[in-house]
């Protein structure tokens, strides 16, 4: 008795098919994962440099500010966090990055 194991051709066929069209649905639903894990993770940065301000601020009683920024050295103009931003004391009180402040983070 001659009993051959394996796959058919249509088998291989059907089976490929199957997983096309399952990876084809699953795609759209991964890809929407992954942006919301980053905006989360994102989210979750800013939240601790916030935190870390607020508590900075308060422990040495200076002027702390958080403001986005397109480079590691100037404040942006707009309100574009996605760059990044940074984290400094203040010494003069007016809100923009300069020499004679002092960076605690970039972020």
């Amino acid at each position: 008795m001659n009993k051959n194991k394996g796959f058919s051709l249509i088998e291989l066929i059907i089976v490929l098919t199957v997983i096309s069209i399952l990876s084809a649905y699953a795609m759209p639903t991964f890809r929407q994962l992954r942006q919301n894990k980053a905006i989360e993770s994102a989210r979750n940065s800013l939240f601790v440099e916030l935190q870390f301000a607020r508590t900075k601020a308060i422990m040495s009683q200076s002027y702390i500010v958080v403001c986005p920024s397109v480079s590691n050295s100037a404040c942006a103009d707009d309100a574009n966090w996605h760059k990044g931003w940074i984290v400094f004391i203040d010494k003069n009180h007016d809100k923009k990055y300069n020499n004679n402040d002092e960076i605690l983070r970039i972020g």
